[in-house]
């Protein structure tokens, strides 16, 4: 496996040098963006483990971002920042995803934390999907049929949680061949993403 990659969104340049700098040196891989808009695009183009992102923006704020980057991407790992804390905000921000909520200023050691905790909760998780999978292939063998091999291939490691990037290797083909597969997959199933396998599954799971 290849380095954590951690997006960092913040409008303020000093926070976003300083936070890329930090991060490095941990070893993770890290890209920064001064906007939520350009985020977005960077997430369509490439592969990201993990966002750290402002609250507080101009234009589009943290928590749309979330709700915008969840909705094409569940897998990914999001934590907000903020530097005027609100209850109300934290619980949104939780109810729509985010792994972790800090208050601006925050200490080197406290981010670094943050992130090791949020990346190891979502490992744990994804873990307990791949323990459950036989049962979701059971359920979902009918609908199976008429998925190619190689789309079977990267639909089974797509419901386990695993990203494009990851599928990739795992498959060894390149990312933009993993997503000409999913949307063929999203096709033939009536769904526009991973949201809505994932609401599939989670459907079948309720029986």
């Amino acid at each position: 496996m290849g380095k954590t990659s951690i997006l960092i969104v913040d409008d303020e340049e000093s926070i976003r040098v300083s936070l890329e700098s930090i991060l490095k040196k941990e070893n993770y891989d890290v890209k920064s963006s001064s906007n939520a808009l350009t985020a977005l695009e960077m997430l369509q183009n490439d592969h990201y483990d993990l966002i750290i992102s402002d609250i507080m923006m101009d234009g589009m704020g943290g928590v749309e971002l979330l709700r915008k980057s969840k909705e094409n991407f569940p897998e990914i790992v999001f934590l907000l920042m903020t530097g005027y804390a609100n209850l109300d905000t934290a619980i949104e921000a939780v109810r729509l995803g985010a792994a972790d909520y800090i208050v601006k200023p925050c200490s080197k050691k406290s981010m670094i934390e943050s992130i090791a905790r949020s990346l190891k909760n979502i490992k744990t998780k994804r873990t307990e999907r791949l323990k459950s999978k036989p049962k979701k292939d059971v359920i979902l063998l009918q609908d199976e049929k008429y998925l190619t091999k190689r789309e079977l291939q990267v639909y089974e490691h797509m419901i386990s949680g695993m990203s494009d990037k990851d599928i990739s290797k795992e498959l060894a083909v390149t990312v933009p061949t993993v997503k000409f597969h999913l949307r063929n997959i999203y096709r033939k199933k009536g769904v526009t993403g991973r949201r809505g396998i994932l609401k599939i599954i989670s459907s079948t799971q309720d029986y």
